[in-house]
């Protein structure tokens, strides 16, 4: 299976195309110049063969000051809260 290029793309977006080609991925965050919302990055990049199965992540641009950085490994888009799982609201 090839990472397909959704550098560029609004998160949605490529989280999309992600699903179509049945990668499984994460998402990742950080300041960038770029949108916030749009696509900087992907590990592996764009073009590589992985195995079925194998974690994709995707940057997303955050503006100065966003939420903290988020990355999990798992199946579907997950995220991952550096401080901790939230409480439970009862």
């Amino acid at each position: 299976m090839t990472v397909p290029p959704v550098v560029g793309l609004p998160e949605d977006t490529a989280r999309a195309v992600l699903d179509q080609f049945g990668l499984t991925y994460r998402l990742r965050y950080r300041v960038s110049d770029q949108p916030p919302g749009t696509v900087v990055a992907t590990e592996p990049t764009a073009g590589t063969q992985v195995p079925a199965g194998q974690l994709v992540t995707l940057v997303i641009a955050e503006a100065p000051g966003g939420h903290p950085t988020r990355s999990q490994p798992g199946t579907g888009p997950t995220v991952e809260n550096p401080f901790g799982p939230r409480p439970t609201r009862r």
